[in-house]
């Protein structure tokens, strides 16, 4: 299978923003602490992934405190972008590697992202 490179002149940060972080906000109007989120975007519509991944840990920081206790899990596969789940762990992984899902810490208030992507 074949998808093409990504290309960032096509990619919108501040709409890319405001996508991820309207997750963020129905998450939260529905008192959801525990989600399992995707590298959005970065499969076919071909989003630079470690540009998406970046805007995901700037809107966790943002929207931590609302989250306190709860758990946030990428998964992602690698028919769209394999490099996609290396960059996403780069960027949200305290380790900068895929995680166990067994070993994830839960999100506080007072901790850095406290994400990851795992190969699930």
């Amino acid at each position: 299978m074949h998808y093409p490179k990504p290309n960032p002149t096509n990619w919108d940060r501040a709409e890319a923003k405001k996508r991820i972080k309207a997750q963020f906000a129905t998450m939260r109007a529905k008192g959801k602490k525990f989600a399992i989120l995707s590298a959005f975007g970065c499969g076919a519509f071909n989003q630079p992934g470690d540009k998406v991944a970046q805007v995901y840990k700037e809107v966790i920081e943002e929207e931590k405190a609302g989250f306190a206790g709860g758990a946030l899990i990428f998964a992602i596969i690698s028919p769209y972008g394999p490099q996609n789940q290396h960059m996403f762990a780069q960027v949200l992984s305290p380790t900068g590697q895929p995680e166990k899902l067994e070993e994830l810490a839960p999100i506080t208030s007072t901790s850095s992202t406290s994400t990851t992507s795992c190969n699930c």
